[in-house]
């Protein structure tokens, strides 16, 4: 009994494990079209690239998981400790939200948090839990705390200049700047800043590490009206590390950094066959077209991207096999399975043709020739970059241990973003991209229109509702006209903007809700919803095409 499928039905898709284990020479056709599954089924070719990039995958989500969680709990904590002693001990840090900023309205108020500064500092050990460590002079005393004044004097043209002032706090009631004219201090200044280091051993079974925090209170005055208060913080590796490493985890960063090394090789020697299989694909139907022009007729795979035919790279393609695979004869029709279909949604499809129409090299265009070569390797190099990077950062002693975290992170999450690639072949996992693919330049169309009218609610908002701090400046007024938008936060806006200019919070919200949430935002989401359904519709008129073409070989045949 044949075991032949029905002409107009799809066959059913064997076994990946189901090949044939003697290789086969591969000809450039089935090189470009077909996935790691199907080359194995055909040419026993095992898919081991795709087992590497899950081995790397695995090895580079298990340093990010490891690496935060020794190092976010305790940097969390050391941060709540630093900002209770040197920003305002009478606030509550202990929360999952606190301020970071604290308003000083009187000359007192400003003393006093200078003098808690220095006087914690110098006595930190007899307040904190944490036991932190001094670095000291060469005469044995500890580092002093400088204090960087930026203030506004008059030169002998009469002019308003900057000037910068340093001072060092020796001891825990030294306030040298303040002993004098307090208010006339801080009326010439526009900015102070205390700047202080402390280091502090960490010991865990998997981590010992002595990490340098660099504090930096800072008291602006640009601004006038009130002094604000900020605390930046810093990490560093201390000098005195610079040999440790992170105990059991060093094999796990020296792994990761072969397989990133290994993977990066892979990379570009794939990107370098694309380039020897681009120039050789252009010289040979270059070399074809100038010895004969053919019409006959082609299937032409629909382009979704424009709402049109493809220029027909995949009638270039479909003699492949005819006129660089070297065997001289036409390849047959592919069956029209799941994955020739999910791939013609995606890219241009070259499979499933017979007949093809010439056309000349230099009538392509760039979105055809492109598809000679892989565009997912660009996230694969850009990650294999940052787990390098990262891995080595890892095992030697870094500048900031942030740079080293975000290298990880984004190492971590281009390694996911690859494995999307493998997804490509089976439509119904890559429903997804596809659809942003394809609602991807009518979204941006529409937002080209819709940014200058966001923009002219951020504006008005600024000139109007400036006393609220939802429109402190620019970015907070996008920030939150956003969150409007995304119906957050309504109620407390209105209020807010109520107490201000009642009427004008009243027209201001009401109609940028009407227009942005009622209009904007469903327009929105009616371009992405016809993207998908047009993803859909595309996938059933190419099975129907496919179909229609096996139909027609089996009577011919």
């Amino acid at each position: 009994m044949s075991m032949e499928a029905a002409p107009g039905r799809l066959p059913s898709k064997p076994s990946i494990w189901n090949c044939n284990q003697k290789k086969k020479k591969m000809p450039l056709h089935d090189r470009l079209l077909l996935n790691p599954f199907e080359k194995y089924r055909k040419y026993g070719r095992f898919p081991w690239k795709f087992l590497f990039h899950v081995f790397l995958l695995a090895a580079v989500t298990a340093q990010t998981v490891l690496i935060t969680n020794q190092n976010t709990p305790y940097s969390r904590a050391a941060v709540r400790t630093l900002y209770t002693f040197f920003m305002s001990s009478q606030d509550d840090y202990s929360g999952k939200d606190y301020d970071r900023t604290v308003n000083l309205y009187s000359i007192q108020d400003f003393v006093d948090s200078i003098n808690s500064t220095v006087w914690n500092y110098y006595h930190i050990n007899d307040l904190s839990v944490q036991k932190f460590q001094y670095y000291y002079q060469d005469s044995g005393v500890v580092k002093p705390i400088t204090l960087r004044v930026t203030k506004f004097v008059v030169d002998g043209g009469g002019k308003m200049v900057e000037q910068v002032e340093s001072y060092e706090l020796e001891s825990d009631d030294d306030l040298k700047p303040l002993d004098g004219d307090v208010k006339a201090f801080i009326q010439n200044m526009k900015s102070c800043t205390l700047s202080l280091s402390l280091k502090d051993w960490i010991q865990t079974p998997a981590l010992t590490a002595c990490y340098q925090w660099e504090i930096t209170p800072t008291y602006d005055f640009s601004h006038g009206g009130h002094v604000s208060l900020t605390l930046g913080t810093q990490r560093y590796r201390c000098d005195e590390s610079d040999a440790i490493v992170f105990g059991n985890l060093f094999w796990l960063h020296l792994l990761v950094l072969c397989l990133a090394i290994i993977s990066q090789l892979l990379s570009w020697r794939a990107i370098f066959q694309s380039a020897i299989i681009y120039r050789h694909v252009k010289k040979k139907h270059g070399a074809r077209n100038s010895k004969s022009r053919r019409d006959t007729t082609a299937y032409q795979p629909p382009d979704l991207s424009s709402g049109r035919q493809s220029p027909m790279l995949g009638a270039q393609a479909s003699r492949f096999s005819t006129g660089v695979n070297g065997q001289g004869t036409t390849s047959p029709a592919s069956p029209p399975n799941e994955s020739n279909v999910s791939r013609g949604l995606s890219t241009v499809s070259f499979r499933g043709m017979t007949q093809d129409t010439v056309v000349p090299w230099d009538k392509l265009s760039w979105r055809d020739k492109i598809q000679f070569f892989n565009l997912w390797f660009i996230i694969t190099i850009i990650g294999n970059v940052c787990q390098f990077s990262g891995s080595i950062l890892c095992m030697a002693p870094s500048i900031s241990p942030s740079l080293r975290e975000v290298l990880v992170g984004i190492g971590c999450m281009m390694a996911w973003l690859n494995m999307i690639r493998y997804l490509e072949y089976f439509e119904q996992y890559y429903i997804l991209i596809l659809t942003i693919r394809n609602g991807f330049p009518t979204v941006l169309r529409f937002m080209v229109g819709v940014i200058p009218l966001f923009l002219g609610y951020t504006f008005l908002g600024l000139a109007i509702f400036w006393e609220s701090y939802r429109f402190s400046d620019t970015s907070q007024a996008m920030i939150s006209l956003f969150s409007v938008l995304n119906g957050d936060m309504i109620h407390d806006t209105f209020e807010d903007l109520g107490f201000i200019r009642a009427i004008w919070a009243q027209l201001y919200v009401y109609s940028f809700i009407c227009i942005f949430i009622y209009v904007v935002l469903n327009i929105f989401i009616s371009i992405i919803q016809d993207s998908f359904f047009t993803t859909k519709e595309a996938k059933k008129k190419m099975v129907a095409m496919h179909n229609a073409q096996a139909d027609t070989q089996h009577v011919l045949s």
